[in-house]
């Protein structure tokens, strides 16, 4: 393994204060090919070692793709066997307000030699982001999120999900939404709003990435919608925000600056207690 001073420095200190606070345990995250979580957890007292070594996972997880069907096309996957490496993100280490005896951190795949594993999900993210800025698309994409933000939404207003290429990048470049085709159905529905692939000075449409509950809809359930038709959809309904504490006080300053109103969560149902109370 390529020892790196530094991050063995910071995990050795990082691993007294956490065992000196009471911590026993570190978990170590990430999503396979399906966005299934998936942990390793090591004592504390180990973190130093397991942030250079990394701790061992199977190779098995690279063979399920994302419609869960195993390939063994690819390079070093015909007969996967033995291990690779586990390493975590010392510096996104947070401790865990509901187990107070462990703390979590966002793990990142490595070769036994410490090399880079070309089937890392979190570094063909990172390879995306980067191809979204050499094409000049400004966008919102989060590995380690600090919220979870879903939207009660009317699909009607939305396109249909199975838009091409060319008519997503036709959007960007006009910002008009008023023709776009026509969704599968109008419900009111939950999802959740994973970012937006925005518009730099060259373009003028904006779209939101969004996750549906229907894998059948868009790309294994992630679809692309125009802004306009983002707001259209949630105009009277509202979005729920579950933040992690230490980003509260940013997550309600950008409330508050967006001109959005912090409520109790109302979906129109009758209140029961009302209903008791006038019995």
């Amino acid at each position: 393994m390529h020892e790196r001073p530094d991050t063995v420095e910071a995990a050795a200190a990082l691993a007294e204060e956490l065992a000196g606070a009471g911590l026993a345990g570190v978990t170590i995250a990430w999503a396979d090919n399906n966005g299934i979580p998936r942990s390793r957890t090591v004592p504390v007292g180990r973190l130093a070692d397991v942030a250079v070594q990394g701790v061992g996972i199977t190779t098995l997880f690279a063979v399920f793709d994302s419609h869960d069907v195993i390939t063994f096309e690819h390079p070093g996957l015909s007969t996967p066997s033995g291990d690779i490496r586990l390493v975590p993100e010392v510096d996104r280490i947070t401790r865990l307000a509901g187990q107070p005896a462990f703390a979590w951190a966002p793990g990142r795949q490595v070769a036994p030699d410490g090399s880079p594993w070309p089937y890392d999900q979190r570094s063909a993210l990172e390879a995306q982001v980067a191809r979204a800025a050499a094409l000049g698309l400004e966008r919102l994409a989060a590995l380690d999120a600090p919220l979870t933000c879903i939207a009660n939404v009317r699909t009607g207003a939305l396109w249909g999900t199975h838009r091409s290429p060319a008519e997503l990048l036709a959007y960007l470049e006009t910002g008009d939404a008023a023709a776009g085709p026509h969704a599968e159905w109008d419900v009111g529905h939950f999802v959740g709003l994973l970012g937006l692939i925005g518009h730099p000075p060259a373009r003028r449409g904006a779209l939101v990435v969004v996750a549906d509950s229907y894998r059948s809809l868009g790309h294994d359930g992630v679809h692309l919608q125009p802004a306009e038709r983002a707001a259209e959809a949630l105009a009277g309904r509202g979005v729920l925000l579950a933040v992690e504490p230490a980003h509260r006080a940013a997550a309600e300053a950008a409330v508050t600056g967006a001109g959005l109103a912090r409520e109790l969560w109302d979906n129109g149902s009758p209140d029961a207690r009302a209903s008791t109370s006038s019995a």
